[in-house]
């Protein structure tokens, strides 16, 4: 999983430039680029054709003063000097500050156009966005920096594990057979068994035991779903779930394309989402109505064949739902409700929070024992690693 050459690798960084500073609200002039040398270098030729015409101009001058006054010379070499000044002027508001003194708006343009005609970029109405070609070469760099990582390491995130197999048991349960393996033991039904033949729960005997049936899938179908509420600006947190979801995107459509990807991004609303429209959409980020992005792909997939497994990326505590806002308390009781309507459909729940405050953590255990899902306490810069490693180990187990 590498660059093939070293342009690409050049593209990609200039790509992750241009994707964070279109979330912050549009290319800066007033600060220096992490691609400036690039565009430096691209104004090197016009800055060479404007010293050779001012060279060729001060050539000219001594022809122009041939033969006239003192007076007449004076008034020519103070126009000269008016015309130089105001064309130095008109430079110095065009340059980038912190930037080569060569560097203006216009080569920034010109540069960004270089990029449109290769189809990274769009450009209308005064509106960049980033298309499907140059999502794709930011999902592979992406993952190819997240792949590097996980082979240097010899454990990934932390991950806390609930009990239980989520999406890769059914909810229908059969006797109990010698080699079943207990993980599986459908609890409930077996305590029911034992009260049908009036048997104490320390009297139950193996006859009273049911299993889960188990799943095999080869297919999955994945789902992303992240938070866009305001926090998840602080701490780059927002950045990381974007890469982690253009890596994923990538590493499904080359490498396991039976597979399918659904993205899913909310805040005060939910909206369902392309991998490549990551890159330009901006909610509102305001007010976080999780339980919305649980039931939207929730409802996504309930007809589908397949693992199904979801990843729910957020930092915050839910506080709104259908267009008002509730508290904590409230959204949280209905996100469990989700939570359980998911586990009853074999859809897995996971649960990557971004923040480790106390009632968000017992929160997110309970979401994880309703749902027999996993969760996840893992820092911005580790959550594609997170991501990705889940994924990989599905991948194995079915």
């Amino acid at each position: 999983m590498s660059f093939c050459t070293i342009k690409d690798a050049e593209e990609f960084k200039i790509l992750k430039e241009i994707m964070r500073m279109l979330r912050r609200g549009g290319i800066v002039y007033s600060r220096r680029l992490e691609f400036q040398s690039d565009i430096d270098e691209k104004t090197e030729d016009r800055v060479a054709q404007k010293r050779k015409a001012k060279k060729t101009s001060l050539f000219s001058l001594p022809t122009l003063l041939n033969g006239k006054s003192e007076e007449s010379i004076s008034q020519t070499l103070s126009l000269q000097e008016s015309v130089t000044k105001q064309r130095d002027e008109h430079s110095r508001d065009e340059y980038f500050e912190g930037g080569s003194p060569s560097s203006t708006h216009k080569d920034l343009e010109d540069f960004l156009r270089e990029y449109k005609q290769k189809g990274y970029i769009d450009m209308k109405e005064q509106r960049i966005t980033i298309t499907s070609k140059g999502a794709r070469i930011l999902g592979r760099g992406y993952l190819r920096k997240i792949i590097e990582n996980l082979t240097k390491k010899n454990i990934g995130a932390h991950i806390q594990k609930e009990s239980g197999y989520g999406s890769r048991v059914s909810r229908f349960s059969r006797p109990y057979d010698l080699g079943d393996v207990y993980e599986r033991i459908n609890i409930e039904k077996t305590f029911l068994n034992a009260l049908e033949k009036n048997r104490q729960i320390d009297q139950i005997n193996i006859e009273d035991f049911e299993v889960y049936e188990p799943l095999y899938y080869t297919k999955m179908n994945v789902g992303i779903i992240v938070d866009e509420s305001g926090s998840m600006n602080n701490r780059n947190k927002i950045d990381a779930a974007l890469e982690a979801t253009l890596a994923l995107s990538e590493l499904m459509s080359t490498e396991h394309p039976q597979d399918i990807l659904r993205i899913f991004i909310f805040s005060e609303f939910v909206k369902q989402i392309t991998p490549w429209d990551i890159t330009n959409i901006i909610m509102p980020m305001h007010c976080t109505d999780i339980c919305a992005g649980i039931r939207a792909y929730r409802r996504a997939v309930v007809h589908e064949d397949g693992n199904k497994q979801t990843f729910l990326i957020t930092d915050c505590e839910p506080n709104f739902e259908e267009g008002r806002h509730i508290g904590f308390k409230k959204a949280s009781l209905n996100i469990l409700k989700e939570a359980s309507r998911c586990r009853m459909e074999n859809i897995t729940l996971n649960l990557i929070m971004l923040d480790e405050t106390k009632h968000l953590k017992e929160l997110a255990h309970m979401i994880a024992k309703r749902n027999l899902g996993k969760v996840v306490f893992t820092d911005p810069k580790n959550l594609g690693e997170a991501v990705i490693e889940d994924y990989l180990t599905c991948k194995t187990l079915i």
